[in-house]
């Protein structure tokens, strides 16, 4: 990202680690908001289906160990990120 401010150009970095730290801390705040819910449905129902719940999360964490694999190889690279192309990615 850049700023351009009169005729001076300041480029806004961010750190591979930086960028996975915060969707992988996104990632995990809505598997602990599923676990939440599967709490809410097993104290009103021992016996309700947990499976949609169940595979929502491991989507997640499927899509947790990719990102990290992806990010272990740009820092391996050491390749800027595009902030915007990784919300892009997301959206």
């Amino acid at each position: 990202m850049r700023i351009q401010n009169s005729n001076v150009t300041h480029s806004i970095g961010f750190e591979p680690e930086e960028v996975r730290e915060l969707i992988v801390n996104l990632i995990d705040r809505k598997i602990n908001a599923y676990k939440i819910e599967f709490m809410q449905h097993w104290e009103a129902n021992h016996n309700f289906n947990a499976e949609i719940i169940s595979q929502k999360i491991r989507q997640l964490n499927e899509k947790k160990e990719e990102l990290n694999k992806h990010f272990y190889e740009v820092q391996q690279k050491n390749q800027p990120i595009d902030i915007l192309r990784v919300s892009q990615i997301l959206i």
